[in-house]
């Protein structure tokens, strides 16, 4: 078992326990009360353009809500990445089969891809 220290040898400094008491009572009698956090204020400009902060990348499509009072909400919508032409064999023929309306240069490709 570890032999017991007096204060003035965990503590350098003799006020070390004063400070903290301090520190404490400071803390208390603060008006500050839960979680405080910084605010980024946005600004808009006169053609009421606005400038994001860091995750909003150039090219990034959003929602916006208005939530009253004098909120604005916005939620980032990510595009879905397009539907691939597939080749579907039906006895002789080869059909581009896809979801949405199929290009030749889509139906090209596929072709070299199986090829």
């Amino acid at each position: 078992m570890a032999p017991i220290r007096d204060s003035a040898e965990r503590c350098p400094s003799q006020n070390c326990f004063r400070n903290r008491l301090q520190q404490k009572l400071v803390l208390a009698l603060s008006r500050v009360v839960g979680y405080t956090h910084n605010m980024q204020v946005l600004h808009s400009d006169k053609r009421r353009r606005v400038t994001l902060p860091a995750p909003a990348q150039p090219g990034d499509s959003w929602i916006s809500e208005a939530i009253p009072p004098n909120q604005i909400l916005l939620t980032r919508v990510v595009k879905p990445a397009p539907a691939r032409a597939k080749l579907v064999r039906e006895g002789r023929l080869v059909l581009g089969v896809s979801k949405r309306e199929i290009t030749w240069q889509e139906t090209q490709k596929a072709i070299e891809e199986t090829l």
